[in-house]
């Protein structure tokens, strides 16, 4: 572990990890838009609210009659999306071809729009994942094994894999991405 920006890094499982998000991948099989619960804060709700008549284009479900509110408050300041019968995210929507895809993401592009900063953080970060503990641990998902667009190297690796690299830089900045470069190249 290396500590970076008071964030440690759990630096032997990202170099583990080769991940791309590609929806042809989750064609009618598992995806992460259909196995969690995407918690988020206040500020991350109201940005889903902006996009929610663009989202509904593409999620269907979030036009029916009688639709309120798709959020459900799970503690102080912070909110659980609501999820379909079939355990989907209420914002997942599938493309004819099977691909599962998500709505927030399609209507920030529709509206030029960067979707790491309007979708809820949980979802951008996926595969990798924050500890609720003191100072927060980022890390992997547990149970990553499961999902097509996860390959695991059998040893680290000596660079974070592109896509990792990116996903880190967009949530946590080119400042925190470069410190984890040089602390792995330290190694």
């Amino acid at each position: 572990m290396v500590t970076i920006k008071n964030l440690r890094v759990d630096v032997d499982a990202l170099l583990r990890l080769k991940h791309h998000c590609d929806p042809d991948l989750c064609k009618h099989t598992v995806s992460c838009c259909r196995c969690y619960e995407v918690c988020l804060s206040r500020k991350e709700m109201g940005r889903a609210v902006g996009l929610m008549k663009k989202a509904s284009k593409y999620a269907r479900r979030l036009r029916k009659p009688g639709f309120e509110n798709p959020f459900e408050r799970v503690g102080p300041g912070l909110y659980a999306i609501d999820s379909h019968e079939d355990g989907a995210c209420l914002f997942a929507y599938r493309r004819r071809s099977g691909q599962t895809c998500c709505s927030l993401h399609s209507a920030a592009l529709d509206l030029g729009l960067d979707p790491y900063a309007m979708k809820p953080q949980p979802c951008t970060l996926w595969p990798l994942a924050l500890s609720e503990d003191k100072p927060p641990v980022l890390g992997v998902q547990s149970d990553i094994r499961r999902f097509p667009c996860i390959r695991l190297r059998r040893k680290p690796a000596r660079h974070l894999y592109s896509h990792i690299a990116e996903t880190i830089g967009k949530l946590f900045g080119e400042d925190f991405l470069r410190d984890l470069n040089e602390a792995i190249s330290r190694r």
